[in-house]
């Protein structure tokens, strides 16, 4: 364990921060954490981007000894007020420091709850909330023998958390696509959550049609539940794949009784009844139907596009929360706000990465970001096959209209070329290899 920087002051109320992440995806947040209180980070390594901006604390969280003897220590010599997850993959360990240190926080069982897509279906079939019907499957053939049952096409989720690729699932419409999906699902590894789905490897569920949204909340007591926004997601492929998110301050479906009612029974059924969270909903013709439910600060930006839309702060609000302080939800702007994934459609090493717009953001300032997620020498799969971490590149637009904000990042996008290496030539007749090329091939990103 090594320590970074300045302490805060000893009285200063001190709020604890879990993980760090990239600085694209999860700087906004933590700038936003840094910004009303004093931080004391805690990760395996914090990357130099943390370190040179926050106190840090290097420790592996997965071990609760060492862990348990650091946070003694920062207890002794510094006012911890509050314990806040920054990344999915430490939900649970920020969950039983704060009842360790009887803060404020969601309950252990409910995050581990919402961490096992096992286990959340269990709770929301218990308690009937309406959700896509579901069967445990151990192995192959099994998950193929219920996605018969259940009638194809098919979802096919990991039936423990996955910490890599959250929410991570696939499309099936036949058992050879089952048995892909089952093939490259992370096997068991006897972590807490795996032993509530016994020996299920893989979740298979009812592929419903419908769009496909993320309701953020504040859960300021297990009555009082806020909903502050609806990210409408945009997926493609066989991986469900999310390319995007869009936020429209006034959005009717925050107002739409059916949404709201199922958002509730999700916290009700899973035990959520404090902080930050949110809610993955597919509007069927049949209504609403819950998918995922997940404490702490979103992902991929929608605390950013939230902010840029409304005003209002998810970061700042889930510091307040984790602290015991008043939460402030109150709008303070109209608009819309999208952010869009790129992913390549032809794969490879990366050669060179660009953009072709010399006069950006002058000419359009409603386009805000262009931000490169991969780097030269970085190989990544194209789509279908793509995870989160191929992704090339990532672009955030605010415009008064969803269509407006759609054009900014067709432009931008429009802009962007991504060259890979050639591969490899194949072998020439006689058995001669030839050496090798130096030619690239462009690939336009993911329409």
């Amino acid at each position: 364990m090594s320590l970074f920087q300045r302490a805060p002051v000893a009285h200063e109320p001190t709020l604890l921060v879990l993980g760090s992440g990239t600085r694209a995806l999860r700087g906004d947040d933590l700038r936003h954490l840094i910004r009303d209180q004093a931080v004391i980070l805690l990760d395996r390594d914090p990357p130099p981007w943390i370190r040179r901006r926050v106190y840090s604390c290097r420790v592996d969280l997965d071990d609760v000894l060492a862990t348990a003897v650091l946070v003694n220590d920062l207890r002794r010599r510094h006012h911890l007020a509050g314990v806040v997850a920054l990344t999915p993959g430490v939900r649970l360990h920020a969950a039983r420091l704060a009842a360790a240190l009887s803060l404020p926080g969601p309950s252990a069982q409910a995050v581990t709850a919402c961490c096992s897509p096992a286990l959340v279906r269990d709770r929301l079939a218990r308690a009937e909330v309406p959700a896509p019907r579901y069967a445990l499957a151990a192995d192959a053939e099994h998950s193929c023998r219920c996605a018969g049952r259940i009638g194809y096409p098919v979802t096919v989720r990991p039936a423990r958390a996955d910490v890599e690729q959250p929410g991570r699932a696939w499309h099936a419409d036949t058992p050879a696509e089952v048995h892909r999906a089952y093939s490259v699902a992370p096997p068991l590894t006897g972590t807490d959550s795996d032993h509530h789905c016994g020996e299920a490897r893989v979740v298979i569920e009812e592929s419903l049609d419908g769009a496909q949204i993320n309701i953020q909340a504040a859960l300021l007591a297990a009555d009082d539940i806020r909903l502050i926004a609806v990210a409408r997601t945009h997926t493609a492929g066989p991986t469900l794949l999310a390319t995007g998110h869009t936020v429209t301050a006034d959005d009717v479906l925050l107002d739409d009784p059916g949404v709201r009612a199922a958002v509730c029974a999700a916290f009700r059924a899973v035990g959520l009844t404090h902080g930050m969270a949110d809610v993955t909903v597919r509007l069927t013709a049949g209504g609403p139907c819950v998918l995922s439910v997940s404490p702490g600060l979103s992902s991929d930006l929608i605390g950013h596009l939230v902010l840029r839309a409304t005003g209002i702060n998810l970061a700042a609000a889930a510091a307040d929360l984790a602290m015991g302080r008043p939460v402030d939800l109150t709008p303070t702007r109209s608009r819309c706000a999208a952010v869009r994934f790129v992913y390549s459609t032809t794969g490879g090493r990366i050669r060179r990465l660009e953009h072709t717009w010399p006069a950006w953001p002058a000419d359009s300032p409603g386009l805000e970001r262009i931000d490169w997620l991969a780097l030269p020498e970085h190989r990544v799969q194209p789509l279908p096959a793509a995870t989160t971490a191929d992704r090339l590149a990532l672009l955030v637009a605010t415009d008064p209209t969803a269509q407006g904000c759609a054009r900014l990042l067709d432009e931008g996008e429009r802009r962007l070329n991504v060259t890979f290496n050639a591969p490899r030539a194949a072998p020439a007749p006689g058995g001669a290899t030839p050496g090798p090329s130096t030619e690239a091939r462009t690939a336009r990103p993911w329409p």
